[in-house]
């Protein structure tokens, strides 16, 4: 949940300063990697073909993207592309690698509730590809 929140602060100021083509393209990058971490990454670790983000990122950011890549590509030299890669390395750390690696703990207080972990597994359930 912190990382989304996080996540929250590149795509708002990308909104306000639209013209921060490298922020826009930051998060365009950004996208890119969510697709590949929810359409593979998690889908092959967890031997599954869905889990939680994945119609998200194919119905909404990716699509968002391609068209914000179709019309920023006449417009933006290579100083905004490097600086969009730039962008996105930031917000990888500080959105997703920080966050996980700073606040995770074998003895923490902060349990997963019963009700949660009984979704996630019938979600887990239903959505695993069966092998014959």
């Amino acid at each position: 949940m912190l990382v989304n929140t996080l996540a929250y602060i590149p795509y708002l100021a990308a909104i306000i300063w639209p013209t921060w083509y490298w922020l826009g393209i930051g998060t365009m990058f950004f996208n890119l990697f969510q697709f590949l971490g929810h359409a593979f990454k998690m889908n092959f670790g967890m031997k599954t073909w869905y889990n939680p983000g994945l119609a998200t990122v194919i119905v909404l950011m990716m699509p968002i993207s391609i068209a914000y890549w179709v019309h920023i590509w006449p417009i933006v030299g290579g100083w905004s592309w490097g600086l969009g890669i730039i962008a996105l390395v930031v917000m990888l750390i500080v959105t997703v690698i920080l966050p996980v690696q700073l606040l995770k703990s074998r003895t923490t207080d902060a349990v997963i509730p019963e009700r949660q972990i009984r979704q996630f597994n019938w979600v887990k359930k239903a959505a695993a590809i069966r092998r014959n």
